[in-house]
């Protein structure tokens, strides 16, 4: 887990210095930062997001990463046997196939069942920066 934030951290701070060298990138733009969860700005991979508050003298970043909810230990997103198709995907990756990569990953890799109950995912923690 240390190693996915580090990597978001990292992903975060390319996409910020290269942004800033293209005169006409899309722009967000909002008139004052908030101070409430659901109204930030969210970003994300799937496994580990952020809502972003946009404090510019003290940025604060609420972070959460999938596996830390309210739900027990023995959900898991992947299906049986899942690891044989990895070299298939990564090929097509390659390849630049990545609509059939996508469909093989949720076809043989992603299961459909979602975990059951009223479960909610927690904050992993806030980065002040």
């Amino acid at each position: 887990m240390k190693n996915s934030i580090l990597i978001f951290i990292s992903l975060w701070s390319y996409l910020l210095v290269s942004q800033s060298k293209d005169k006409n990138a899309l722009k967000i733009w909002f008139n004052q930062p908030t101070t409430k969860w659901n109204q930030g700005l969210p970003i994300g991979n799937g496994n580990l997001g952020a809502m972003i508050y946009g404090t510019p003298s003290k940025e604060i970043i609420c972070l959460n990463e999938e596996t830390i909810w309210t739900g027990g230990k023995d959900y898991n997103r992947d299906k049986k046997d899942a690891g044989k198709y990895i070299d298939t995907i990564q090929q097509m990756l390659f390849e630049g196939k990545y609509m059939d990569a996508e469909d093989m990953v949720q076809k043989r890799i992603l299961t459909d069942r979602l975990p059951s109950g009223k479960n909610t995912y927690q904050m992993l923690a806030n980065l002040f920066i």
